[in-house]
């Protein structure tokens, strides 16, 4: 039996056994040693980071191709112009106006110089024009000039500006007896009564001489019935209860007639018109052509008369004696017991005049030798954005 005390053979204080490692331990070593170089630096993060911005890059790139490409298809050369006219103007138009360079051998002179050899010659030198500074300014400003600050700007940039779309007519007036009239196609009533034809002939050419297509009609009088809320003479009926134009006619001229209306100085339209008015002006006067020339595409319309006659309305539905609702006549007080109803021809002329103020419709022009015009026509001159004139000189040239 040994001694404990004893050491054991081959065993010493040195001699401990190393640890064991465990299964866990040896892998995650193993592990450790397997680790890469870029692992170790981070490159990973740098390798995402890298493609990001790359993805950034491109995306930027496309971004500014397709902008460069639509900036590339308008023509730098062109530009627009708006609608004219009105608010209401339709989308505007463009026009390419490409300036043409000119060029510089073309438009600079070279300037000739001047010698002399001799000692004792005299040289004269030709007078600057006088030039004064508003000149100058209007040149600069303009562009005209060839040279220095003008260059070639005034071209094709003041060719251009006034083309547009526009809904307004912008009629320049024409002065005709002392009141200026715009438009173009031009209606015209001449009152063709008796004491008035002396000075048709003259009226007619002033008209004329500045609207040579004017359609100019001639009716008797200018009387203005209505009844039962119609102008008289504007429908096809000739069945009245009060006395027409046509009437007041044969009991005024006893058998004498009037020049009428000359067909074959009308235009086409006009024509057209005369055709289906005729009748019922000769039986209803102004009454009858002003509820047909309002609704025709006219810029103006004029009446020559001396604005004696009335305008007057009869309301004779009820049976009995035709009573007067409405009446204006020059020198007398005026009446006026209509109703809402009676009232509508009245309203359908001022709405068709009222789109004069406009250009859209016909203005209204009274020339008078005599009286003014019934408050029922300055109304209508009104709506219309016409005017009155006073023309008594005409007796002296008569």
């Amino acid at each position: 039996m040994s001694n404990p005390q004893e050491p054991l053979e081959g065993v010493g204080p040195t001699a401990v056994p190393p640890p064991e490692l465990s299964e866990t331990e040896e892998g995650l070593g193993q592990k450790r040693a397997k680790r890469t170089f870029w692992k170790r630096v981070g490159a990973e993060g740098f390798m995402v980071s890298l493609a990001v911005h790359v993805l950034l890059v491109l995306c930027a790139a496309f971004l500014i191709i397709s902008v460069s490409k639509d900036s590339a298809r308008k023509d730098p050369n062109s530009f627009a112009t708006g609608a004219g006219g009105g608010a209401a103007g339709e989308r505007a138009k463009e026009f390419k106006t490409r300036l043409q360079p000119k060029n510089p051998k073309t438009t600079a002179k070279t300037p000739t110089r001047i010698t002399s050899k001799s000692s004792t010659a005299t040289i004269a030198l030709p007078d600057l024009p006088t030039t004064s500074m508003s000149a100058l300014n209007n040149g600069v400003m303009g562009g005209g000039s060839s040279k220095g600050f003008g260059g070639g700007s005034g071209g094709g940039i003041g060719s251009g500006m006034g083309i547009g779309v526009g809904n307004g007519k912008n009629f320049v007036g024409r002065p005709v007896m002392g009141m200026k009239i715009r438009g173009e196609r031009i209606a015209v009533y001449l009152d063709n009564s008796f004491s008035m034809l002396p000075y048709l002939d003259l009226v007619e050419k002033a008209i004329k001489d500045k609207f040579p297509t004017a359609d100019v009609f001639r009716y008797f009088g200018l009387f203005l019935y209505v009844e039962n809320g119609k102008p008289i003479g504007s429908t096809t009926s000739r069945k009245s209860e009060i006395q027409t134009v046509e009437q007041k006619l044969k009991d005024i001229g006893k058998g004498r007639q009037p020049p009428w209306t000359n067909p074959d100085n009308l235009s086409a339209s006009g024509k057209t018109l005369f055709r289906k008015i005729d009748d019922g002006c000769k039986f209803g006067g102004i009454a009858a052509w002003m509820d047909a020339v309002s609704k025709e595409p006219y810029d103006a319309i004029v009446i020559f008369s001396d604005f004696q006659d009335a305008v007057t309305q009869y309301d004779s539905a009820g049976g009995g004696a035709p009573k007067v609702v409405f009446n204006q006549r020059p020198g007398q007080p005026s009446v006026d017991e209509r109703s809402g109803s009676d009232k509508v021809w009245q309203t359908r002329w001022r709405n068709a005049l009222s789109h004069g103020n406009d250009d859209k419709g016909p203005k209204l022009y009274l020339f008078s030798i005599e009286k003014p015009p019934v408050p029922f026509w300055k109304e209508l001159v009104e709506a219309s954005g016409g005017d009155v004139k006073m023309v008594p000189e005409l007796r002296k040239k008569k």
